[in-house]
């Protein structure tokens, strides 16, 4: 039994359905103050261990790469795959650069460097990552969180189509992990754990006895960004390619609304998902997709630096002093990827409603040429009816659309 809704345009989702899938957030990270030639040694030892030294070492991070020069800045990789000399150690459920503001490594004198924390976070890949029959039973995150991928064990009632895992189980025994109630408390463990990881892993880099940087107080201002987020809504269904095929041409016209920015993405496959992308105004886009071969996922994507809310009362900001203000913010998003999602599937169901009619396209085209009263003007409103869906009325074509309109076709 499904513990998700069978899709259908007769749906109305609410926000305390939704999930979160990738989150982006910059986080104003630590102030340090020393030698150049310290912060040298800081930089290498909170870097993963050199290609030439092998397993485990304590002095060097299980979080981040070697260190990188890009766009005239010194960057540190968090891991995205498995240490080459060390297949033991698995990549971390979180992605990013942790990065460092310019400096002169010939300067004599202590230097001031600013540190940065660029973060892709992911809720919907760490939570499938944990133990999740413990999950189920504390209905929260598992205590002693997973943090670090975790190999996953062998589920053959779905298949993924686009080859990711940042989807959740769906079956009767895992219907706690879709209520509002876990992922409330799953978002906010989830950041606090992977930002206490990462402090904890700089600080051991910092106290290094060869390492000897001061952390300077930074003043109290909104060192958290919440730069994106993606919510989604999934569904049931026996063939989520075909539906998503199927939605394509109904979507269409869905740019045609005066209240909607009129960009359509082609339709794209991402390895065995077909996409449909729609942009549904300034700054938010949706994604439709065939997430497995059992679901169909509807995600909102919110590009805080453009987006605007005019449906809900909240302020525009997108920095926060705390993470609490990044929770919140978040939680308020799925009430307004909720309304729009409840748009698009409002604009199915009107557009699936159309009347039917005994009319063949031979007739219509007929209709067409006893109306109008040139070739040209026939071959112009056909063309546009052809490949746009519509005709809009201009100088030239308002008399014989006045006319098509008279004779109701």
């Amino acid at each position: 039994m499904s513990t998700l809704p069978e899709f259908s345009f007769e749906l109305v989702v609410r926000g305390k359905q939704a999930k979160q899938d990738l989150i982006e957030l910059v986080i104003d990270h630590r102030h340090f103050r020393g030698d150049p030639d310290y912060i040298g040694a800081f930089r290498h030892h909170l870097g993963g261990p050199p290609n030439a030294i092998g397993g485990p070492i304590a002095a060097f991070s299980q979080l981040f790469g070697r260190p990188k020069f890009r766009d005239g800045q010194h960057v540190l990789p968090i891991r995205d795959s498995a240490r080459g000399a060390n297949s033991g150690l698995r990549p971390p459920l979180f992605s990013g650069l942790y990065r460092f503001s310019r400096y002169s490594s010939t300067q004599e004198a202590e230097v001031d460097v600013f540190t940065k924390l660029h973060l892709s976070l992911n809720p919907t890949r760490f939570l499938r990552h944990q133990n999740l029959e413990a999950s189920v039973k504390t209905r929260a995150p598992a205590p002693n969180s997973r943090f670090f991928a975790h190999p996953l064990p062998e589920w053959t009632e779905e298949i993924s189509l686009d080859d990711n895992d940042n989807w959740i189980l769906d079956a009767p025994q895992f219907s706690e992990l879709h209520k509002a109630q876990m992922w409330e408390k799953l978002m906010e463990a989830y950041l606090q754990g992977a930002l206490e990881l990462i402090d904890i892993d700089v600080e051991r880099a910092r106290s290094l006895e060869n390492v000897g940087l001061h952390t300077c107080a930074q003043p109290e201002l909104r060192p958290f960004n919440l730069k994106s987020v993606e919510t989604y809504f999934e569904f049931r269904g026996s063939d989520p390619i075909r539906t998503v095929f199927d939605l394509h041409p109904l979507l269409e016209s869905f740019g045609d609304l005066a209240v909607r920015a009129k960009d359509f993405e082609i339709p794209k496959w991402n390895k065995n998902s077909r996409v449909v992308t729609l942009q549904l105004r300034v700054g938010v886009t949706l994604k439709i997709c065939a997430k497995t071969d059992k679901r169909i996922r509807f995600e909102v994507k919110h590009d805080l630096s453009e987006a605007r809310f005019p449906k809900i009362d909240a302020p525009r900001k997108h920095t926060f002093p705390s993470l609490k203000g990044v929770v919140r913010r978040i939680n308020e998003l799925r009430d307004d990827a909720a309304r729009e999602v409840n748009d698009v599937l409002t604009h199915l169901r009107n557009r699936s409603s159309i009347p039917a009619t005994d009319k063949t396209a031979i007739d219509f085209l007929y209709d067409i040429t006893q109306v109008l009263s040139s070739r040209q003007e026939a071959r112009v409103i056909i063309s546009a009816l052809c490949h746009h869906g519509c005709v809009a009325s201009t100088r030239e074509l308002a008399g014989a659309l006045k006319n098509s309109k008279r004779r109701e076709f």
